[in-house]
């Protein structure tokens, strides 16, 4: 068995403070699934026993798995456990099945019922555990991941998970290619430049192993905007939005584009900018609903300006209605109940991404979902920069 400390280092994102050119975000939260180049895929699971489990007592947990893989086959499939110890700290432990091991066949396409055993090694407290990440490894060891996405609507602690199928036209995922003949992503690949569903992904994987390694991501203070002369994207106070009407940043995909003119992977940066992905998003509402703010509210409270309110305005951390100070702004970020809403790279069905927030007109929470077609030439529709270290 592995020990548990390893793959928590690997797999969960630590929630450490960085502090670079946009905001301080410490963050988390994402899981992993492992593939080769076939792509094998975890399409479903659930625990058998999840209330009847002692580990101390050499309990095994009880799996039921849907899974598609055509290539080598699944060797190795681990899950891992947390429990919330306070607001800042959590334990993990770790369960896994190991075909070697265990001197069984690999698994391929189909429902499979598997038995996880726990790290004889491990230090296991009685409490209640909630999965983190599961990850299904083939035999040539390739890796790809997952987003975890949070259902805000019918759980104001953020704390359900969406269920994930890689093809699901009911939840939501990421990264996701949409397979719409029309309003798809290869039926507009030419206005996404070097597109293809296989760098799509490993955009993902990078981000990923990056925050996993560095403890965090930056996000914009402020929505994205573009500078007047180089039309590159920029997070900046007292500057008007892009959207997805505005000819530079025509549709999703022109912010898309644009959003990584900002620290492009080739340049000299030390860092790489994109679009917000979903599962970044989430990430920032759980920090700061750890932060005591409410983000299922539409005039949540923030210890520094009190009871807060949107910006009315298209400018980024734009006063409102006369006032000297902006009272849109949670945890130093702005505009996530006014300005713009947020397009992300999250996806359901097969032609719709997600956007998020409030708008200038319109009141919404932070945590809100909206979706709609990336054609959608909106211009009440923006996005927000991130960067990761290379």
């Amino acid at each position: 068995m592995k020990n548990p400390n390893d793959r928590i280092r690997k797999i969960i994102i630590c929630l450490l403070a960085l502090i670079f050119l946009f905001a301080n975000m410490p963050l988390q939260v994402y899981a992993d699934v492992h593939y080769d180049d076939t792509a094998p895929v975890l399409r479903s699971f659930r625990i058998l026993n999840s209330r009847n489990v002692d580990a101390r007592k050499g309990h095994k947990l009880d799996m039921e798995l849907e899974v598609m893989e055509e290539g080598t086959g699944i060797v190795e499939i681990s899950v891992c456990l947390e429990r919330k110890i306070n607001r800042n700290s959590a334990e993990s432990i770790s369960a896994d099945f190991d075909c070697k091991e265990l001197k069984k066949a690999p698994l391929f396409t189909g429902k499979k019922r598997i038995k996880l055993s726990f790290d004889n090694n491990c230090r296991v407290v009685k409490g209640n555990y909630k999965i983190v990440s599961i990850s299904l490894t083939d035999a040539n060891g390739n890796t790809n991941y997952r987003g975890v996405l949070y259902d805000w609507n019918t759980d104001t602690t953020g704390n359900t998970q969406y269920e994930w199928s890689a093809d699901s036209t009911s939840y939501y995922r990421e990264p996701a290619n949409l397979s719409s003949s029309t309003e798809g992503d290869e039926a507009n690949s030419s206005k996404i430049e070097g597109w293809s569903s296989t760098l799509y992904q490993e955009e993902y994987n990078k981000m990923i192993k990056s925050v996993s390694q560095y403890g965090g991501f930056y996000v914009g203070r402020y929505e994205m905007s573009l500078n007047s002369e180089t039309k590159n994207a920029e997070s900046k106070y007292g500057a008007t939005s892009a959207n997805a009407s505005d000819t530079d940043t025509n549709q999703w995909y022109g912010l898309y584009n644009r959003a990584k003119t900002y620290a492009p992977e080739n340049a000299s940066q030390k860092v790489v900018s994109s679009m917000i992905w979903g599962s970044q998003y989430d990430a920032m509402l759980k920090w700061m609903k750890g932060n005591g703010i409410d983000v299922t509210s539409t005039t949540p409270t923030d210890l520094s300006i009190g009871t807060t309110s949107k910006n009315t305005t298209r400018v980024t951390g734009g006063a409102n209605n006369g006032q000297t100070v902006s009272k849109d702004k949670l945890s130093n970020i702005y505009d996530l109940l006014g300005n713009s809403r947020e397009w992300t790279q999250e996806a359901i069905s097969t032609n719709i991404r997600v956007y998020r927030g409030g708008r200038f007109n319109n009141s919404s929470a932070p945590s809100i979902r909206r979706s709609g077609n990336p054609p959608f030439a909106s211009h009440l529709l923006g996005s927000r920069l991130t960067l990761y270290i290379k």
